[in-house]
C-alpha cells in the first residue's frame, strides 16, 4: 500500500492506484461506493455531503475511479487522513465493471451506490437505526429508502414503491443492498445503462423492502445517462424484462415498459426540458 505522499506523486504514470487508510476494527455495517472518472467537481459534491460519515467506523467511503486524467486526485487529496475512506483507479470497462471492483474491495455488510454530483442527506445514526430495525424484523437483500429527486429547476421528495417486476421500487441510489446478495449476483457488465434492473431481478420479492423512514437518504440528480438516452435505457430494460421472464408474466412486464417508454420519449420529444421537470416535481 503506498503511503499517501508517495502515491501523489506517482498516480500519473500508473496503470493502478490505491488510497486506503487502515480501518479501526469495528465491523462496518455500511460500504458507500462511488464510480467515477474525469468527473471531478461533481465528486467534490458528493464527498462534501458525505462529511459526517467520515471517521465514523460504522460506514466506509470507497471511490473507484477509471483512471481519470483531470483534478480527481487533488479532489480527495485532502481524505488522506481520513480512516475510512478509500480511493482505487484502474482501468474498467464501464460503470458496472467498476461498481462490482467496488463491491469487491468492500467491507461492509451492506452497500450504498452514490453517483458523483448525488448527495447523501441522511444522518449516520438514522441509517444505523433504520437497519438495525429491519434487521431485528427479518433479512432483506435490498431495502427501500425515499430519495429527493433533483433536476435543474428544484427537487422533489419521491417515496419508495412496493417491489413490481417492471421497473424500481425506488432510486437505484435509494436502495441499500446486502453486500452477500450483490456477491453472489453481480452487475451485468454486458448492460450499459439498466444492470441495476437486472440485478434488482434478482432478489426474491419477498427480500426487498421498504424502509422504516420518511427521511430521504440521498439527493440524486435526474439528468443522468438513462434521462438523456431513453431510447437507448428502454431498450436494455426491455432485453432484461425478455431474459428474465416467460409466459403472461414476461407480456405483461414488456408491455408495461413499453408504454411507459411511449410516454416517457414522446413527452420529451415535444415539450421543452423545463417543462418536462416541472410536470416530474408535479406528479
Amino acid at each position: 500500500m503506498l503511503p499517501f505522499s508517495r502515491f501523489l506523486k506517482r498516480h500519473k504514470g500508473m496503470r493502478h492506484d490505491v488510497l486506503s487508510v487502515s480501518l479501526s476494527k469495528s465491523p462496518v455495517l455500511v460500504s458507500i461506493i462511488t464510480v467515477s472518472r474525469n468527473d471531478a467537481d461533481r465528486l467534490s459534491t458528493t464527498i462534501q455531503s458525505l462529511t459526517r460519515y467520515y471517521g465514523d467506523s460504522r460506514y466506509e467511503h470507497l471511490v473507484i475511479d477509471g483512471e481519470s486524467s483531470d483534478h480527481t486526485h487533488q479532489v480527495v487529496a485532502p481524505l488522506a487522513g481520513v480512516t475510512n475512506f478509500h480511493f482505487d483507479s484502474a482501468l474498467d470497462k464501464g460503470i458496472y465493471d467498476a461498481m462490482n471492483r467496488g463491491m469487491r474491495h468492500s467491507s461492509g455488510k451492506f452497500l450504498l451506490f452514490v453517483n458523483c454530483g448525488d448527495r447523501m442527506l441522511m444522518s449516520p445514526d438514522v441509517l444505523a437505526h433504520c437497519l438495525d430495525a429491519l434487521a431485528q424484523e427479518s433479512s432483506a437483500d435490498i431495502i427501500c429508502f425515499p430519495y429527493e429527486h433533483v433536476d435543474y429547476g428544484g427537487s422533489k421528495w419521491v417515496a419508495a414503491g412496493k417491489a413490481t417486476p417492471d421497473r424500481l421500487p425506488t432510486s437505484h441510489q435509494g436502495m441499500i443492498f446486502l453486500a452477500s446478495f450483490v456477491r453472489t449476483h453481480n452487475y451485468n457488465i454486458r448492460y450499459r445503462i439498466a444492470a441495476d434492473y437486472d440485478l434488482y431481478l434478482h432478489a426474491d420479492p419477498s427480500r426487498v423492502r421498504i424502509a422504516p423512514t420518511d427521511v430521504p437518504l440521498a439527493a440524486v440528480e435526474v439528468h443522468g445517462i438513462a434521462s438523456r438516452n431513453p431510447w437507448a435505457s428502454y431498450r436494455e430494460y426491455w432485453a432484461i424484462a425478455f431474459a428474465n421472464f416467460c409466459g403472461i408474466k414476461r407480456i405483461v412486464c414488456l408491455i408495461r415498459i413499453a408504454g411507459r417508454a411511449a410516454l416517457v420519449i414522446l413527452i420529451k420529444q415535444v415539450f421543452p426540458s423545463r417543462w418536462v421537470d416541472r410536470w416530474r416535481r408535479m406528479r
